[in-house]
């Protein structure tokens, strides 16, 4: 039973307010990202997910390969905690030493909105599970890889299987926001594009600006 669910969008939550300084843009372009996936320790550590186990967080725009090393060091920290009571020199309250570690509840609990994914955002999937990425173009920001979706998705799934491909694309984010896929079928086979098409090599990167083309 899910009893609430959560998209939260890189840049959100937390930022603090830049002066008026030339430069402050580029801060918060460095820093957006981390004020984004903090919401995971945040929910994760502070026993969130552990007193709500119907709660599914959708996190969006702020990449993917960040999660593996975020969820590593949470179970790292977990580790240690439950076999010796301390982090290094820290004391912690057993109170806050979860019952699961912290990937388990990413597992029970999140998602990842993988927009404009780079080759890069792609190689930690597998390792996250594909059942936990929800592929989005980004449209229409700048940086979004519209109108080259199709070459985006030929460049930064290579390899991909046809199968892979329908649970990325297509069947996570029906799972998880109730969508008809049988209903939408006809108009995929309109307006496409096909596996086949996405599964075939792309030759050539188009002239776009996106990440998705630009980041390895």
């Amino acid at each position: 039973h899910v009893a609430f669910q959560q998209v939260h969008h890189g840049g959100g939550t937390g930022v603090p307010k830049m002066p008026r300084h030339r430069s402050a843009v580029l801060m918060y372009v460095m820093e957006a990202g981390f004020w984004g996936n903090r919401a995971l320790w945040h929910l994760t550590l502070g026993g969130v997910f552990e007193r709500f186990p119907g709660i599914r967080v959708v996190f969006t725009e702020q990449g993917t390969a960040w999660v593996p090393p975020a969820l590593d060091q949470m179970d790292r920290m977990w580790a240690d905690m439950k076999k010796n009571g301390r982090i290094g020199e820290l004391g912690i309250d057993d109170s806050s030493i979860l019952p699961h570690r912290p990937s388990d509840y990413f597992r029970r609990n999140c998602f990842v909105g993988s927009a404009f994914p780079s080759p890069g955002d792609a190689r930690p999937m597998r390792k996250l599970g594909l059942d936990k990425i929800l592929w989005g173009s980004d449209y229409p920001h700048v940086e979004a890889c519209s109108p080259h979706s199709r070459e985006s998705i030929r460049h930064t799934f290579a390899g991909f299987s046809t199968a892979e491909l329908r649970q990325v694309l297509a069947a996570n984010t029906a799972a998880v926001y109730g969508f008809d896929l049988a209903a939408l079928q006809p108009i995929a086979d309109e307006v496409g594009p096909s596996y086949a098409e996405l599964t075939s090599p792309l030759e050539e990167l188009p002239a776009n600006q996106s990440p998705a083309f630009s980041r390895p």
